[in-house]
């Protein structure tokens, strides 16, 4: 492994550290679980383990590191001092800090190489916008242009004849590459692709970069030949082309000529290199390798290079790696693109992929989801019975959802006796567990499922009746689609007869009750955007970029990791130091930033970030990454939030108004001590007289100890995490006795938006809610 391993044994391993030259896909996800964090160290990656685990030093794919000498070391020999961190490696040692950087929110090769991303360049706005056209209109003294400068202008806008292909020749030698020793070093690869010398010619041959500022970066001394054929990943720089366009399409046709050639040969794999590293055609390459039946350098080249996730786990389970794809899907969340993109391409695959996935599930004791990943294939999995009956006996969402499964095959709810149970839970009455109930309801209609049990069909004939009894009640058991799932399920034809007027839609009861929503998805969501049209942006993080109709249909699917949304006419899409926009039904990528955190929304012209004690507003008309204004706090902020022309600036003592986009203080107030709400006039009043929470004289239905207190559009949101789940409460700030109180079960990630009057909640449990507070109704609940 490059060096001997010092350590030996079963050890408690604290971390591994990768150096250089070990930053291969395969080790970091062989060596990730779950809460470890990533850092970087001396030129390597060092994961740290959330508690030590005892391993056998000799099998791990890293140096292990160990707590030792009161510091951390790699080596027994290194002693480290008090909290620090010592490392060895090929006879050279090395001490730092344990926690140099932290890279903890890296998903993928295209982060870690934007990581080091600039801060926005300050500018002064120009003052007037010139009219070149009008000049002579302002000064007419000025004489007219010559006639020859308008010809000189239109030859050198359009050239006058085709270009000549031994002029890229000579551009190459004469222009980027002056020096006589890379003269020749190009003369001499061209003319090994003359030869069909592959081996040699591949070598030699050297990528072309579309970015011209990757061109002029990447190119450093003198050129020399790669030491082998090995795909590189995208962290790593090589040396690159960089010159004019007669020099790059000379080279363009002379790769894709070898290419045409290599293909014709059944050099699939010189071919493959070709596309995937000369031509900088990574998902060309994965297709061709594909296409040729090389299923696993098809995916080790797509890990390596960093292409979407879900088409990762689709190439290594078609290898024949269902474990390697299992770590993948896992350690990205993508398991739900994953199947889809299999059943788009091969259905029997997505069959295989979708067993595969519910035992892992089952295994890890997500039961619930298990059964709802594993119904459609149950007959390929031999334990989905047990946990069907495992789940029933579990209290909570895991017997809800192993009674709905099980009601819709015949077989299972005769051998379970599952009407018995759906007549036990009916027969309470309690109004608190009614919502229960409901839900119960409502997912059974939207099964539409028929069947001929005369248990069931009792069952049906009695619910609608009390379907029919509540219609007026305030907490009402069903709408008039439940009533008629019922009435339909019964077999019962006089029941219509007695059928009220149609039921309206029971939405959202304010200040009643605490409405839970026990139903999951299976795909995690990051962030979610109400885009004025019913239509909503969803961000899965490494499974892509969603948009969903009103109607909660996938309208349109974007390979575009996004962990972070930003409102506005062009919304943002962050991943990592990326960041691009969502305009015209399209995802464009806008630039690499570099700042600590961000403003949720904008106005389409500016946007407020900060870096430390700096603000910014950045200019969203600009093609690169450019600050107007700069403002330098007394401290880094807490929050800052936009209310219009103004920005809400909170401190730990103090808040500010500041005018936008100037970023000009408006007014200034001290906080008072445990102020928890601060909105544009001021400092608000929230606190606790022993269990309850108070918001000026209004008691507020909340639970645990609130994580922050927001204000958007005249609506405050207060989140509060439990070890149950997600707690959501909104209320508006000129009538707080309306709350809307939300809980999400399992949930431990929740983002809460608010667009106009439209709320917005998604989970990392696959939840989207959209309410409209002003009708109070729900527009839709989905689940992904």
């Amino acid at each position: 492994m490059g060096q001997f391993m010092s350590w030996q044994g079963v050890q408690p391993v604290w971390g591994l550290w990768f150096p250089p030259d070990w930053q291969q896909p395969e080790r970091l996800l062989k060596a990730w679980t779950p809460g470890a964090r990533l850092f970087t160290a001396w030129n390597g990656w060092l994961l740290v383990y959330p508690e030590p685990r005892l391993q056998p030093t000799q099998n791990l794919p890293a140096l292990p590191v160990l707590a030792h000498h009161q510091g951390w070391s790699s080596d027994p020999r290194l002693q480290p001092p008090p909290g620090q961190l010592a490392l060895r490696w090929h006879g050279q040692s090395w001490t730092g800090p344990r926690f140099p950087a932290d890279l903890s929110q890296l998903w993928d090769w295209g982060q870690l190489r934007h990581s080091q991303a600039e801060k926005p360049t300050l500018i002064m706005p120009a003052l007037t916008r010139t009219a070149p056209e009008q000049v002579r209109q302002i000064l007419p003294a000025v004489p007219p242009p010559a006639p020859e400068r308008e010809r000189m202008l239109q030859r050198l806008a359009e050239p006058a004849q085709p270009r000549n292909p031994l002029l890229g020749l000579f551009d190459l030698l004469r222009s980027f590459f002056g020096s006589p020793e890379n003269q020749r070093y190009i003369d001499n690869m061209l003319r090994l692709f003359e030869q069909k010398n592959w081996q040699e010619a591949l070598r030699h041959a050297i990528p072309i970069q579309e970015t011209s500022r990757q061109q002029l970066d990447a190119f450093m001394g003198q050129l020399k030949p790669r030491d082998n054929l090995n795909f590189t990943s995208p962290a790593e720089t090589g040396s690159s082309i960089g010159t004019s366009l007669h020099g790059l399409d000379l080279l363009k046709a002379v790769y894709r000529k070898a290419l045409h050639q290599l293909t014709e040969a059944g050099r699939i794999d010189e071919a493959a290199f070709v596309l995937g590293e000369l031509l900088d055609g990574t998902a060309a390459a994965v297709e061709l390798l594909e296409k040729h039946g090389k299923l696993e350098a098809a995916a080790r080249l797509a890990t390596l290079k960093g292409l979407p996730a879900p088409l990762q786990v689709r190439l290594w389970f078609q290898a024949g790696k269902p474990q390697t794809a299992l770590i993948l899907a896992r350690r990205y969340g993508v398991q739900a693109e994953a199947l889809q993109l299999m059943a788009r391409k091969n259905p029997e695959l997505a069959d295989q992929f979708r067993a595969v996935w519910a035992t892992d599930l089952a295994d890890a004791g997500c039961i619930s989801q298990a059964l709802t990943v594993g119904w459609p294939v149950r007959e390929r999995l031999e334990d989905f019975e047990l946990w069907l009956r495992t789940a029933l006996n579990t209290p909570g969402p895991a017997s809800l959802e192993a009674l709905l499964h099980g009601l819709q095959d015949p077989g299972i709810c005769q051998r379970l006796q599952l009407p018995d149970k759906l007549e036990a839970l009916f027969q309470d009455q309690d109004l608190l567990t009614q919502p229960r109930r409901r839900q119960l309801l409502e997912r059974l209609a939207a099964t539409r499922m028929e069947s001929q049990h005369p248990q069931l069909q009792s069952w049906a004939l009695d619910t609608a009746r009390r379907v029919m009894r509540q219609a007026n009640s305030p907490v009402p058991l069903g709408d008039q689609r439940i009533l008629d799932f019922l009435i339909h399920l019964s077999g019962d034809p006089w029941l219509q007869a007695d059928r009220p007027a149609p039921l309206k839609e029971a939405g959202p009861r304010w200040g009643l009750w605490s409405e839970s929503n026990d139903q999951k998805g299976l795909t995690s969501i990051y962030d979610a955007l109400w885009l004025g049209d019913g239509r909503l942006l969803l961000a899965l993080g490494q499974a892509g970029l969603v948009v969903l109709s009103h109607k909660g249909v996938v309208a349109q699917r974007f390979a575009q990791a996004a962990y972070q949304l930003v409102d506005g006419e062009r919304p943002l899409i962050l991943n990592g130091a990326q960041i691009s926009r969502f305009e015209g039904g399209a995802v464009r990528y806008w630039c690499q930033a570099g700042f600590d955190r961000c403003c949720d929304s904008h106005d389409g012209y500016h946007w407020i970030v900060w870096s430390g004690r700096q603000l910014y507003t950045i200019d969203l008309t600009s093609k690169e990454w450019r600050a107007l204004h700069r403002l330098e706090l007394d401290s880094p902020p807490r929050e800052v939030s936009r209310n219009g022309p103004t920005a809400v600036v909170v401190g730990e003592e103090r808040m500010q108004l500041l005018k936008v986009p100037h970023l000009e203080r408006i007014r200034e107030f001290t906080l008072p001590v445990g102020t928890r709400l601060c909105t544009a006039e001021g400092p608000q009043a929230i606190f606790q007289v022993g269990n309850l929470w108070k918001f000026s004289v209004h008691p507020l239905e909340l639970e645990g100890e609130p994580d922050r207190f927001r204000e958007r559009n005249g609506f405050c949101l207060v989140e509060t995490a439990s070890a149950g789940g997600m707690h959501l409460l909104v209320f508006p700030l000129a009538n707080p006795s309306q709350q809307l109180s939300l809980k999400l079960p399992e949930a431990g990630r929740m983002q809460a938006r608010i667009h106009g009057h439209i709320l917005t909640v998604c989970d990392d449990q696959g939840r989207i809610l959209v309410a409209d507070l002003k009708t109070r109704a729900w527009l839709g609940r989905f689940y992904l």
